[in-house]
């Protein structure tokens, strides 16, 4: 039977290997964000590490390295397997930090390695979606090309095409109705693309959508259409003019 004094040896040795692990856990983590891919790539080899720590927010290395734009090591992590579709505290994939950020090189090189396009986050958002909310065409292009659902929504029904129509660009509103999107999904207050890009004032998204053929008549969750938010705008700039 072990004595107090054995057991208090004891307890104190498990503390500093936890310490010691806490502290190597945070040093790869920091150098993962940081972009040191050698003391990645020595930690990796040496097995000095896990390769799927998370941080108190959930965060790979995986997803610090994509954040930041470190390709290389991104490449390491990568090339050790590390697991691509983890999802952090609010349910983000390296690949939607990576599609947020812009990071078209390391987006490409994910989808290589047949990540899920399709994870949804813990507000219901892709890829897709916040790639289109950030104005990142060539992301969108990538994601497109290997065929990511078009038509998913948000929590609060949002799509990257109403997103899109929401930012007024007329790239991405366009690529995706090429692309043979839903134009006529509504959110959870009812409104579509074409309400969106109405009451935005861009008319050149609501061009596109017309010329595309997108449904005049849906009413939102107030019972108006886009005809009768474009007439409260109207009477709002008529107003405006008289003061």
């Amino acid at each position: 039977m072990k004595t107090n004094a054995q057991n208090k040896v004891l307890i104190d040795a498990v503390d500093n290997v936890l310490v010691a692990i806490k502290c190597r856990k945070d040093t790869f983590l920091y150098a993962a964000e940081k972009g040191m891919v050698e003391m990645v790539r020595q930690s990796l080899q040496k097995q000095l590490c896990d390769v799927d720590w998370q941080n108190d927010k959930g965060c790979t290395p995986l997803m610090l390295a994509a954040a930041n734009g470190h390709k290389d090591v991104v490449d390491a992590l990568v090339a050790n397997n590390c697991t691509l579709y983890l999802q952090n505290d609010k349910g983000e994939t390296a690949l939607l930090i990576a599609a947020a950020y812009g990071r078209k090189d390391i987006v490409d090189m994910l989808i290589d390695h047949n990540c899920n396009l399709d994870l949804q986050s813990s507000n219901g958002e892709t890829a897709l979606i916040k790639a289109s909310s950030k104005d990142h065409k060539d992301i969108i292009d990538s994601l497109l090309e290997h065929n990511c659902n078009l038509d998913l929504q948000d929590d609060n029904g949002w799509t990257a095409l109403m997103m899109a129509a929401r930012k007024g660009n007329k790239d991405i509103v366009e690529v995706l109705l090429t692309h043979k999107c839903n134009m006529d999904l509504q959110n959870k207050n009812g409104w579509n693309a074409l309400m969106v890009a109405v009451n935005m004032g861009h008319n050149d998204v609501v061009d596109a959508l017309l010329t595309h053929k997108c449904n005049m008549d849906l009413q939102n969750n107030n019972g108006e259409t886009a005809l009768i938010c474009a007439s409260y705008i109207m009477v709002t700039d008529m107003l405006s003019m008289c003061y």
